[in-house]
């Protein structure tokens, strides 16, 4: 064996292929070994540089491919290779059939058991692959020297029996798991080296040896950049450093002097001696050395950027390669952007790498599965079929669904436009139709009003197509998805028909024309093929959702990776990802703390304390992978650019705060502030104050010609701007069919309610005999089953049931006491008024008019309860004071009301009445009424103010020469408009 510490400044990648020899540009009796998959293409491309030929390649593996290599390969081994999934369902049964299940009851279901199973997986192979025998974990009470709590115990205790179970159940069956595979590896090598010295108890592990590894074809074996062991991997690295044509190349950095004093291994720099852990030393005449780290590099430059947001990070990348590409500087595979956190990726690709030509860069990195939009898609659809009522789909889910970019862009006859038309126009069709919350799929493929919009929308500019061809490919679409997932016979079914949803939308839509469609679509069709073979294949949930469920949960654990062309262009990879390679540039995004090192502790049942004490690896270990990672991507580079985000909740890395500090001790200087530039926005956070919108000629006549409600005056008065948007050019925000029942159809159902019980009682004086408290109640049930649903669940249910005991309630504790006090006869019910006064158009739709001991009563229902929001302040309302009235009036709709109805009936305003009913407040009785004024006298003094308030804003409104001006108060009347956007530009 030869060992070579290589300093952090060489290419490893390079000092590999100098002691790689081939006959006649043939390698293939040369193995390398690197921790990871990437350094193979690197050191494919050094040899093909070095031979400038055609050449015959090494075998190059990572570890993992090694050991299957050689525990396939070499020792014959024929079993199952068990994935996750595999290991949860034999882990999920043991747990079922354990008589003192963790959680108790809890996670007896196998999608609830999921998080749990994968934790205990994941604890299983650690302790495996570090050789901690299954007694260890029973007597780790011993081992600490001190008494464990009880609840810990009993989980170690707990995790001990699976421990036993689990790893009997493999060998019994001949599977095999990535620890097994790595101690049944180990075995043999330590067979075939020390003629079958065991080092590990046999009965413990219930381990059979398929005999001795034969790797003969192989004159030169490397392993190159490793630095993190496992004890697995310790005893096969001691097995091959007994082998006389072995070399190991390390890289020097922070921790590297552990790591080998592990495997036994002292290089001192000076004479370049090395010691085995057997006492024997050898000098340097071709066995091991310390190379010099003089190799003619000087320190990298470094550049801190400090940003208040991960957008600043990107930018700041985004202007540094600009100022390269501008300076014609060549952008290569030598330059490498670093993403610690895959946040970033898609800011980086949309404003970063669009600056270079598509083959100028490669992404290769994990994005995790959950953050795709196919994963949202699935989302989507699973929501839609779980919140299904028998074959009714609930509406706000199912235009989620099908408005989804994948759905709504399937191809008719090779256009996707069509398709999207035709879900605008049934989305459009059931947001008028609002109130109905539920339909099924032949409703919404035969609702006449999705037919009309279809003919408007695309029969009538589209020749060729028909009605009968839209229907016809809306049921396609549905079979195709919903129908899909309508019922499944196990888990293997269930991922076949996911699998099937996947291939229709990759075959009839355009979402393989989307960025980064293919390797997620790859991922997830892998992971569903592993779902639909594993061990769960055949359980059956008797729920619905427990199919969902799993296949959340199982998504929750992948990532798809980004396999590009990693010898050409900008690299962009995960951190992991740069191990054992080489960049001249290096520019890392997240510099911060909590994500580089990442900080968050081991996802395991066994505590921090514990782990230590089996010697399985804790944060502590990662970190320190990561720092050393992290040193040799710094010092082997020439140019680094380090970005972190710095406010109230990050801070920079450890790692940046490391290397400022050894700049300021080199220069002397005190503080860092010279080392690190901040990356600034180009912004104007001060709003601009909305300018006033000048009124054409066409306007003028619109306004004199346009009818005129409460309504559109209280919007006028309360800001001219929004008036000028909303009523004149008609701009409105997009309808929604929303989960929840909203405050407005709630209002509008309860005016339909009580025009119909009270509109077989006008023209008369009402009794409490008409007071019928059944007869409301059947009104409303009528109401509610035309409008939501005969037979309401859940928060339905509850609506229907607060409503009529509401409505009950006004009937018995406000309606039969006014009868009582004095006769009360209905004038009329929702009368609509259209009228000209003064040269201007007014229209109005009162509630309810009813006479009250000779005088007119105008009512007008409310189902808020704010009495301030529909009063009227007589004390701050000044006529003379514009600015005055929209603080003191917060609606005209009462005095309006006044105006119209008298100019139809011919009675003076002075001798009506009018009120709110605040059907909304918590109790009713006759404090439920808000009236607009006290008494006649005030109404005598003060009626006349409003009036001329009413016709000022109306001549303000159309006088050419007033132009739209914004809120007086914009504070409070723009925090929430919707026409904010539009104002500010």
């Amino acid at each position: 064996m030869k060992a070579f510490l290589i300093p952090p400044a060489r290419s490893l990648i390079e000092a590999v292929a100098e002691h790689l020899e081939g006959m006649a540009r043939d390698y293939s009796s040369c193995l390398v070994v690197f921790p990871g998959k990437r350094p193979s293409h690197f050191l494919r491309k050094a040899l093909a540089k070095k031979e400038r030929s055609s050449f015959i390649p090494p075998s190059i593996f990572s570890m993992d491919e090694f050991i299957d290599h050689l525990h396939v390969s070499r020792m014959g081994s024929d079993g199952r290779r068990l994935e996750a999934i595999d290991a949860i369902s034999i882990l999920y049964d043991i747990h079922r059939d354990s008589v003192d299940p963790l959680g108790t009851g809890n996670f007896l279901a196998p999608d609830a058991f999921f998080p749990l199973g994968m934790k205990i997986y994941h604890d299983l192979e650690e302790l495996s692959i570090e050789n901690v025998r299954p007694s260890s974990v029973k007597e780790i009470d011993t081992l600490a020297e001190e008494t464990i709590p009880a609840p810990m115990a009993r989980r170690l205790q707990t995790l001990s029996y699976f421990y036993e179970t689990f790893f009997r159940i493999v060998d019994e069956k001949k599977y095999s798991t990535r620890s097994s595979r790595y101690r049944a590896v180990a075995a043999a090598l330590e067979r075939t080296t020390d003629d079958g010295r065991w080092t590990m108890d046999e009965k413990a592990r219930n381990i059979t040896i398929n005999g001795r590894i034969e790797l003969e074809p192989f004159k030169t074996i490397i392993f190159a950049g490793f630095f993190a062991l496992t004890e697995s991997e310790k005893r096969i690295f001691k097995a091959f450093m007994k082998k006389e044509n072995v070399f190991f190349l390390f890289q020097d950095g922070p921790g590297m002097g552990d790591r080998l004093s592990d495997l036994g291994i002292s290089i001192e720099k000076n004479d370049g001696r090395w010691t085995m852990d057997d006492g024997r030393k050898t000098r340097n005449d071709g066995p091991a050395r310390a190379e010099s780290t003089a190799d003619g590099l000087s320190d990298p430059e470094i550049c801190c950027y400090k940003s208040p947001d991960g957008h600043g990070q990107v930018f700041g990348v985004s202007s540094l390669l600009q100022e390269k590409i501008d300076r014609g500087e060549e952008l290569d595979e030598k330059t490498v952007i670093v993403l610690p956190s895959p946040e970033a990726l898609f800011p980086l690709f949309h404003q970063v790498l669009g600056l270079l030509p598509p083959e100028g860069y490669n992404v290769s990195l994990g994005y995790p599965l959950q953050r795709t939009p196919i994963f949202s898609l699935f989302r989507h659809l699973m929501e839609l079929v779980v919140s299904m009522e028998g074959d009714r789909l609930y509406i706000p889910h199912y235009l989620k669904f099908i408005l989804h970019p994948y759905t709504k862009n399937v191809y008719l006859h090779g256009r996707a436009d069509l398709t999207r038309m035709l879900f605008h126009a049934i989305e459009e069709a059931l947001t008028r139709q609002k109130t109905r919350k539920f339909l099924s799929l032949i409703e919404i493929e035969e609702d006449e009003a999705v037919a009309q919009l279809i003919k408007e929308r695309i029969l009538d500019g589209e020749l060729g197509t028909s009605l009968n061809m839209m229907k016809d490919h809306l049921r396609t679409i549905h079979l195709n998805t919903i129908g899909r997932m309508r019922s499944f016979k196990n888990v293997g079914h269930f991922a076949d028909e996911l699998k099937g949803v996947m291939e229709y939308v990759y075959r009839e839509s355009t979402a393989r024309l989307h960025p980064f469609f293919y390797p997620y679509a790859e991922s997830f069709v892998a992971h569903l093929d592993l779902l639909s073979r594993s061990l769960m294949k055949e359980v059956t949930f008797e729920q619905m959702g427990s199919y969902f469920n799993l296949f959340k949960r199982y998504l929750a654990t992948g990532h798809t990776p980004f396999l590009g062309t990693p010898l050409k262009g900008v690299q962009v990879l995960g951190f992991l990802e740069t191990r054992n390679l080489k960049f001249d540039r290096v520019f890392v995004l997240d510099a911060n703390e909590g994500i580089l090192p990442e900080t968050k502790r081991e996802d395991s049942l066994l505590p921090v304390k514990a782990r230590a004490l089996l010697g399985l690896p804790t944060h502590l270990d990662r970190e320190k992978l990561m720092a050393y990672s992290f040193d040799l991507l710094i010092r082997g580079a020439r140019e680094v650019h380090l970005f972190y985000v710095e406010n109230d909740e990050k801070e920079r890395s450890r790692f940046v705060e490391r290397l400022l500090w050894e700049r300021q001790k080199k220069e002397r200087q005190s503080d860092d502030r010279g080392y690190v530039k901040t990356i600034q926005y180009g912004i104007t956070l001060r709003e601009k104050n909305p300018l006033p919108m000048e009124k054409s000629g066409e306007v003028i006549r619109f306004l004199k010609d346009y009818s005129f409600s409460a309504s559109s005056l209280d919007t006028y008065l309360s800001c001219p701007l929004k008036f000028y948007y909303e009523r004149v050019l008609g701009l409105r925000e997009k309808d929604a069919v929303s989960e929840e029942i909203e405050g407005e159809e709630i209002g509008s159902f309860v005016h339909e309610v009580l025009f119909d019980y009270f509109k077989r009682k006008v023209g008369r004086a009402l009794s409490e005999k008409d007071l019928d408290l059944d007869e409301m109640e059947k009104v409303v049930y009528d109401h509610f089953g035309k409008r939501y649903e005969a037979d309401p669940k859940g928060e339905a249910y509850l609506l229907r049931r607060q409503i009529e005991k509401h409505l009950k309630d006004f009937i018995r504790d406000y309606q039969m006491p006014k009868c009582r006090e004095a006769a009360v006869r209905i004038v009329g019910l929702e009368q609509r008024l259209d009228i000209m006064k003064d040269s201007f158009k007014l229209n109005a739709r009162l509630d309810r008019i009813e006479e009250r001991q000779g005088r007119t009563t105008i009512i007008d229902y409310k189902t808020s309860a704010n009495r301030g929001y529909l009063s009227i302040n007589f004390n701050k309302l000044d006529p003379e004071n514009r600015n005055s009235w929209s603080e003191a009036i917060h609606t005209v709709q009462l005095p309006f009301y006044l105006i119209t109805y008298s100019a139809v009936v011919g009675e003076k305003p002075e001798n009506m009445d009018s009120l709110f009913l605040l059907l909304g407040r918590s109790k009713i009785d006759s404090s439920i009424e808000l009236p607009l004024f006290r008494d006649e006298r005030e109404s005598a003094e003060r009626f006349e103010i409003l009036h001329a308030v009413i016709f000022s804003l109306l001549k303000e409104i159309v006088d050419g020469g007033k132009p739209f001006m914004p809120a007086t108060d914009l504070k409070s009347r723009c925090t929430h408009c919707e026409y904010g956007d539009l104002c500010n530009h």
